[in-house]
């Protein structure tokens, strides 16, 4: 019996466009169903909490607000609930709101890429990852991390990372390298 759960961050301190675009796009695959959890992280204001949780119950229903954050630490609020709930025998996408802080319409298209690839394809990732590899990621470094923040992992491998404190954060992009393993062993689609 495999277990699969869905850790969801999204950034909401500015327009929330994209969080509808993925939860809609989520909400239409195979995968929205075959999840066992799918957990919603986020960096919020107090004001504007009460109005995603209705958006959230009324809408999609089986999202689950997990962890908020009042103040902006980056990927903190997705990647300190990820680590905390990691079971080795589980299998879990990780995934933000890609483009919130600069809209570009490349980013429109590396959502969707990303989206098809580990979403509507997400057996084939969880195949990869019951092989040799830790991650499965669209984009992988030279240095073992996967740009971008969009990876399949099995809990084995988060468990193997020890969280850093909310404290050590320098900049968005220190979760890709916080994810960082051997570049071996990351599957690149």
């Amino acid at each position: 019996f495999m277990k699969i759960e869905v850790v969801y961050f999204a950034y909401l301190m500015k327009e929330w466009d994209i969080l509808f675009e993925q939860l809609d796009y989520f909400k239409g695959t195979e995968l929205y169903n075959s999840a066992n959890k799918l957990n919603l992280c986020c960096t919020i204001s107090k004001e504007k909490e009460s109005a995603l949780r209705d958006i959230i119950s009324n809408k999609y229903s089986k999202w689950s607000i997990s962890n908020v954050s009042y103040e902006n630490t980056f990927e903190y609020p997705g990647i300190s609930y990820l680590h905390k709930i990691a079971q080795e025998d589980t299998y879990y996408l990780y995934m933000h709101t890609k483009g919130i802080f600069y809209f570009f319409p490349h980013n429109v298209k590396l959502r969707k890429l990303m989206h098809d690839k580990l979403i509507k394809d997400y057996k084939n990732c969880m195949g990869y990852l019951d092989g040799d590899y830790d991650k499965v990621t669209c984009y992988k470094s030279h240095g073992g991390f996967c740009w971008f923040n969009f990876l399949w992992v099995k809990g084995t491998f988060i468990k193997r990372l020890s969280l850093p404190s909310v404290d050590d954060i320098k900049n968005r992009f220190f979760y890709e390298e916080w994810f960082k393993g051997d570049v071996s062993k990351v599957k690149s689609l």
